[in-house]
């Protein structure tokens, strides 16, 4: 009894010392509170303190740290659908730091590891815990920082996201488990990212009535990696696991959360148009209509090594294990793959449903099936170049199934590819009109191959291949070129056959 009564005595003088400060945490919606500026960095310590920060009162270019959790709707829990208990709780509108003023973060606002609940926009404008994130001629940055809850809304025009609305600094180490709704560009971290989005994760789910909605942000001009979405992500047009529509660049991202939408539909963007890099996509990619892939569903640019591991799935055309159809864009594919089981209605193949010009080291072994254009690698290609490639998964179809290209209206060149697992009304690698090709008929003789399919490779790095040499070089962000080699499987359980790898050159 001793024990316990010290115990007691302990706590009771903790909560008499410390207790008029336990409400700091929490928020009444109208409270606030300026920090000590004095400090570098000022230190926030309150929600008043950040709701200061948004006011037009609030500094936005020094810098700052966050020293406790913060429940912007105390007594409120947040559902990943949006809904929230109880329902007849008048909730605290959030208005993002810098909108009061119409002017962008320029400090340094440092997380601190802390969390931040219940962010809510209601019907207000706009939504995101800051508006804009440093600016064309200045930077801001945000980091270390988790939402932890909440549901911001946009229900017209363009851009939306919990950290930001526009992002022109840097974005780093952030999570975001908030709902998120909008029309047009909705992201789980930002809106707009003209700057750099690095090392974040989205958990929350995101939902866009139009066009461009991602796990990261709904359009990107620079620069995403490392990235995770881990979350289900809907958009009529455009969704996609890391970014709605990409023009820049997304290198080392994963998306681990189901993607759906009427078209246009990837796994990682839903349009991508420049460069594509070290992206996996692990689960279920789903369309209604067209242009559904495991990495990206339209557009060009640069493929490398990406590759695909989950199902992808269209009811209608254009459906591709990495891309569903390329337009009338170039599609360079270097080293890519797909394990994943891939379904659609016509053109439809283990790397792109339709279209690319250049396939180099990449592999198919997921099992394909469609009623017309099917193929291991592309099911529909006008003209590209097939080097060094293979696929071994089952491919099934109606008509025009094909090992390597279900059909093609145009020059295909196809060298070192191999291919088995056809199932329709035509068997072969392909409609090849110029180019050597091999064709296996029993899988396991691909082991025997993987020292002619390696010389394929050293052939192509050293500049002997002009079909290829150009056309495309992959540099990456290294000086140095990057040589691709095929190797045994012996860690996947992908039966002991061969797949391509890319050794660290070092910097």
């Amino acid at each position: 009894m001793k024990i316990s009564l010290n115990v007691y005595v302990s706590v009771l003088l903790i909560w008499l010392l410390y207790g008029c400060n336990a409400g700091k945490t929490d928020w009444d919606g109208k409270r606030i509170e300026q920090p000590d500026l004095n400090a570098d960095p000022v230190l926030i310590e309150s929600a008043a303190q950040l709701a200061w920060l948004a006011s037009p009162e609030g500094d936005l270019q020094k810098n700052y740290l966050l020293t406790t959790d913060i429940d912007l709707n105390p007594g409120v829990k947040f559902e990943r659908n949006g809904t929230f208990m109880p329902e007849d709780k008048e909730l605290n509108v959030w208005m993002p730091i810098g909108y009061a003023t119409g002017r962008p973060w320029k400090g340094r606002f440092d997380g601190g590891g802390h969390r931040i609940a219940g962010l809510y926009n209601g019907n207000f404008p706009e939504g995101g815990l800051f508006y804009c994130i440093g600016a064309q001629d200045s930077y801001g940055e945000v980091k270390n920082l988790t939402i932890e809850s909440g549901v911001i809304t946009k229900k017209r025009d363009l851009h939306i996201g919990t950290f930001g609305v526009y992002n022109f600094g840097l974005i780093e180490n952030c999570v975001n488990k908030a709902r998120v709704n909008g029309s047009y560009f909705v992201g789980g971290i930002c809106g707009e990212n003209r700057g750099e989005i690095r090392n974040c994760r989205n958990e929350g789910w995101i939902w866009g009535r139009e066009s461009g909605a991602g796990g990261m942000c709904g359009r990107n001009f620079n620069l995403i990696r490392n990235c995770v979405n881990d979350a289900m992500i809907f958009c009529s047009n455009n969704a996609g696991g890391i970014c709605g529509v990409n023009e820049a660049v997304i290198t080392d991202c994963d998306n681990d959360g189901r993607i759906e939408g009427y078209a246009t539909v990837g796994g990682i963007c839903g349009t991508s148009t420049y460069l594509l890099e070290n992206c996996i996509n692990r689960d279920t990619v789903f369309g209604e209509k067209a242009a559904v892939g495991g990495i990206f569903g339209f557009g060009g640019g640069k493929m490398l090594h990406c590759s695909n591991e989950g199902v992808v799935a269209g009811k209608g055309i254009q459906v591709g294990g990495i891309l569903g159809t390329s337009g009338n864009n170039n599609a360079y594919f270097i080293g890519c793959s797909n394990r994943g089981q891939i379904y659609g209605d016509k053109m439809v193949g283990g790397i792109c449903g339709d279209g690319g010009t250049i396939y180099i080291a990449c592999y198919n072994t997921g099992d394909i099936q469609a009623n017309r254009s099917v193929g291991g690698l592309s099911g529909d290609c006008v003209n590209g170049v097939f080097y060094a490639c293979y696929s071994v998964g089952d491919v099934v179809g109606g008509e025009y199934v094909y090992g390597i290209v279900g059909q093609t209206g145009g020059l295909v060149r196809a060298t070192y590819v191999l291919a088995t697992g056809v199932y329709g009304s035509d068997q072969d690698i392909a409609r090849l009109q110029n180019g050597p090709a091999v064709l296996l008929e029993d899988v396991l003789e691909c082991n025997a191959r993987i020292d002619e399919m390696n010389a394929a490779i050293e052939e192509w790095n050293l500049g002997e291949t002009e079909a290829i040499q150009d056309r495309f070089r992959y540099a990456s962000s290294s000086p140095q070129k990057c040589v691709y080699r095929y190797k045994k499987d012996e860690e996947s359980g992908n039966s002991g056959l061969p797949v391509v790898y890319k050794p660290d050159l070092g910097q």
